[in-house]
């Protein structure tokens, strides 16, 4: 892989004023999905799909065609390996999809600092939401059973749990995404 295919996968741009419209992109993209997600607990493939177009159309504009065929194997690899979570309902679909379009935008290593960053808030806000509802010693419960006891049990159940314990996790992840932008832009860390 050349030098410049090297940066399309960790997402580095060169574009004059890149920058702001891949910023300008994700925002709208974090209104709507934060709204929709508040509102019906679910983020519209639609939504998800014109977020994918926009990271690669960001791609082509920054870093040519082997940046958007980059941003391409960042969408399937960020779903790839997400799956797994989706797998015993730790995510929603939607969810591991928005995602997704931080890798098709950012590249693998900026998709991988925020979905760090909102593992932590995301495990920060249910354990308070838990504590406020008074749900804590159930979920403990029944994530012990789920991994210790019966593997065939399921940790979240829509017809035991109703929408008791689903949480919006869209505000939270663009929390995260702000989080490493803002680290990113004080200089902190290479960008």
């Amino acid at each position: 892989m050349t030098a410049s295919g090297t940066g399309a996968i960790v997402g580095s741009t060169k574009a004059k004023g890149g920058d702001r419209i891949d910023a300008v992109a994700m925002t709208i993209l974090w209104i709507l999905s934060s709204v929709s997600d508040l509102q019906e607990y679910r983020i519209p493939n639609d939504l998800i799909l014109a977020g994918w177009l926009a990271a690669l159309i960001c791609r082509l504009y920054m870093q040519g065609i082997s940046g958007m065929g980059a941003g391409i194997c960042c969408i399937v690899a960020g779903i790839l390996i997400l799956l797994p979570v989706y797998g015993i309902h730790g995510m929603g679909a939607g969810d591991i999809k928005l995602l997704s379009v931080i890798g098709g935008m950012y590249g693998m290593k900026i998709w991988m600092q925020t979905g760090i960053v909102f593992a932590i808030l995301a495990a920060l806000f249910s354990f308070v939401y838990m504590l406020i509802n008074h749900l804590f010693v159930n979920r403990i419960r029944y994530f012990f059973q789920f991994v210790i006891l019966d593997r065939k049990s399921r940790y979240y159940d829509a017809a035991r749990d109703g929408r008791s314990m689903v949480i919006p996790l869209a505000p939270v992840m663009s929390l995260a995404y702000y989080i490493v932008l803002l680290y990113r832009l004080s200089g902190k860390v290479g960008v």
